[in-house]
């Protein structure tokens, strides 16, 4: 500012507070980068579902094939039809855990008890991955303790559903291997029975420090394996595990396995049926 004679006199200046603004370009970055990685973790779950639903659809294509044009014995076509019945329960697997997923967020995850036959059930589920098993050429066991040959009653495709997701986690990530299936009997009486599950492999491994993550949603341990999965099989057992008030425990060495425990508390059904 100059007076009548030209001189300076002051200064005139104006500031402008723009905290909000600057608050809200970081905010705007920041949404931007979550969106991107949303949209990253999507293309990599659709490609993995993709990837998972990819064998059991090539094993049900070519046993259809193979029954079409078939001319040999009746036991080899029973074969081929366990072959694909399996397959596509695999499948029905993968679908309740995408369904289940949408059911968990909009808080609609129940049980649906019935009675049935504890070993039927395990024996079913470890026939189901028998198929994978095989394609990556793992010895595949499966132990069952007799006393536990009764009828229950709980959520049979519940229960299942997390059996087939830890079954298909230990075969995948295990290659020329073996991967043991074990259901024992920790404690029975009348009316309910607690039931130790446990799946042992001597396959990769996990990272001790991706423990801490494997139950957050699509989360998947870095450098796994080429097919890391869809991110979805463990969040959603633990979801069902916690409605079943159940217990889980998961050991792993990296490059020399892991060992998965469930503790159960089952009630057993008023009428039991047992298998001689």
């Amino acid at each position: 500012k100059n007076n009548i004679y030209g001189k300076k006199t002051g200064i005139i200046g104006a500031f402008i507070d723009n905290t909000k603004q600057k608050k809200l370009e970081k905010q705007l970055i920041k949404a931007k980068k979550v969106a991107e990685v949303a949209a990253n973790e999507k293309e990599k779950f659709l490609a993995n579902i993709s990837h998972e639903m990819r064998t059991p659809l090539n094993v049900i294509n070519g046993n259809i094939n193979e029954l079409i044009n078939y001319k040999n014995k009746t036991e080899d076509r029973k074969t081929l039809l366990n072959q694909t019945i399996n397959a596509s329960s695999y499948l029905l697997n993968l679908v309740n855990n995408v369904l289940d997923l949408a059911k968990i967020k909009a808080g609609k995850v129940s049980l649906d008890s019935s009675n049935f036959n504890l070993k039927d059930l395990c024996q079913n589920t470890f026939t189901i991955l028998a198929f994978l098993a095989k394609k990556n050429n793992n010895q595949y066991f499966f132990n069952f303790d007799e006393q536990l040959n009764i009828d229950v009653h709980s959520d049979a495709t519940k229960i299942s559903q997390v059996l087939v997701n830890f079954l298909n986690n230990a075969l995948k990530f295990t290659n020329n291997g073996s991967v043991k299936f074990s259901v024992k009997c920790l404690q029975k009486n009348e009316n309910y029975v607690d039931v130790l599950f446990s799946i042992k492999d001597d396959g990769i491994g996990i990272e001790k420090k991706f423990l801490n993550d494997i139950f957050s949603e699509f989360s998947r341990e870095k450098n796994s394996n080429e097919n890391s999965g869809t991110g979805l099989g463990m969040p959603i057992s633990k979801n069902i595990i916690d409605l079943l008030n159940g217990k889980i425990n998961i050991e792993s060495q990296k490059n020399k396995g892991t060992l998965i425990e469930l503790f159960l508390n089952l009630k057993t059904a008023e009428k039991q049926s047992r298998k001689k």
